[in-house]
């Protein structure tokens, strides 16, 4: 069981993380795009210049959909602190996915302590907060530290 977990969603650029505090795993949770019939899942593997086309030939907006609660659930298992960064409430429902399934998590797994981030951003600014919370797990902070340190950090 790892002690630590930064969980985000694909928003970030991320798919895995450099130079880990210790005790520490990197989790990018994926949005889905949707394209006419075809679902693209933004991971590793997505063939961005594939889904490209696609959307070029496609007559019909291209759409994304979060995480869902279970892929957050699935994400969060094995660590005993969990920091997790969404990509703005704004323009997408990954913050309330996560929200559900932290509720639900911690029902089964009253010991766990889960912080939610919603970036209020995309991109770059979750990649900081990503980067922030490592290097404060790194320095040895504990839960309460590092929830009130990022939060004064995101502000």
């Amino acid at each position: 069981m790892s002690k630590w977990k930064i969980v985000a969603d694909s928003g970030c650029d991320y798919r895995q993380l450099a130079n880990l505090a210790p005790d520490t795993e990197f989790i990018s949770v994926p949005l889905t795009i949707q394209v006419g019939e075809q679902a693209f899942v933004d991971d590793a593997s997505l063939d961005i210049d594939h889904m490209m086309e696609v959307m070029e030939a496609s007559k019909s907006a291209a759409g994304s959909a979060c995480p869902s609660p279970q892929a957050y659930q699935a994400a969060f298992e094995g660590a005993e602190n969990i920091i997790v960064v969404t990509i703005t409430g704004g323009l997408s429902g990954s913050f309330n996915a996560a929200r559900v399934a932290r509720d639900m998590y911690i029902e089964e797994h009253p010991d766990v302590n889960i912080h939610l981030i919603d970036s209020l951003s995309a991109s770059g600014e979750m990649d900081l907060l990503v980067d922030e919370i490592n290097r404060l797990i790194g320095a040895g902070l504990d839960f309460p530290q590092v929830v009130e340190a990022i939060t004064h950090y995101r502000e």
